[in-house]
């Protein structure tokens, strides 16, 4: 297997295994635009993957984030801004 199809099937088997986890583990957030959000630790670092959920359904992962950005998400007035000044282009994302 090259390198191109090893990169594709391991992109696979990360989405295949966000959509796994479950929607109990997002809570509600403050916002207009988005209506929760989730936190999974990767184990043995200090990031993990966000996902975040909008009031269209849509739900997106965000790579690599730091739990002090997760919280900032939680903790702020209105999650949609924070997530546009604070995330959004700073961190890899796919739509789940």
């Amino acid at each position: 297997m090259d390198t191109t199809e090893n990169t594709k099937t391991e992109a696979r088997a990360t989405l295949n295994a966000l959509k796994a986890l479950p929607e109990s583990s997002m809570a509600a957030v403050k916002s207009s635009s988005i209506t929760a959000a989730g936190y999974d630790q990767t184990p043995n670092t200090s990031t993990g993957t966000l996902r975040v959920r909008f009031f269209t359904g849509a739900i997106y992962a965000y790579k690599d984030v730091p739990e002090s950005v997760h919280q900032g998400l939680m903790d702020a007035p209105s999650a949609g801004q924070y997530l546009v000044t604070h995330i959004k282009g700073k961190y890899t994302f796919v739509k789940l």
